[in-house]
């Protein structure tokens, strides 16, 4: 009986490890930020954990390059979160993904001073993959536009 529930357990959880690298797999890969002056990229993979998807962020400046924010889509308790450490001293947020589709998530901490929201929206044009991250709260609006350079 104990072998049983440990079975269970685990296909369940194989189950929700396999959903999480499906439902966010559109968000694998280089991405470069559509910005005359700054040249910005995010990249996207599945950790070695298969459990979580990694992202980071950052600046190529000349010869040097800064990174600007680490994040991470992970499963806890019944959510999806979408949870950014910036860099700096400040503690990594948790931001609920309350809504998502194959190609879109909406994540949400109204608690969060700036952002409150986070949208990330996948689509396809002019035979390459687009992505559009927005950043929103207090009436505040800024959306970056990235342009997918290579799978990962």
């Amino acid at each position: 009986m104990k072998t049983f529930f440990s079975l269970i357990f685990f296909t369940c959880s194989l189950t929700q490890v396999t959903a999480q690298q499906n439902e966010f797999s559109w968000l694998v890969g280089h991405w470069e930020l559509q910005h005359k002056n700054k040249v910005v990229f995010e990249d996207w993979s599945v950790a070695a954990d298969q459990q979580t998807l990694h992202g980071i962020s950052y600046q190529v400046n000349g010869p040097d390059t800064v990174v600007t924010e680490k994040i991470k889509i992970v499963w806890q308790g019944d959510s999806y979160y979408y949870v950014p450490d910036v860099a700096g001293d400040q503690d990594a947020v948790l931001f609920k993904i309350v809504n998502h589709d194959v190609k879109s998530f909406t994540a949400e901490n109204l608690e969060h001073d700036f952002p409150t929201l986070i949208r990330y929206h996948f689509s396809r044009r002019e035979n390459s993959d687009w992505l559009l991250a927005t950043i929103e709260g207090h009436g505040k609006k800024i959306s970056y536009t990235f342009v997918r350079v290579d799978l990962r």
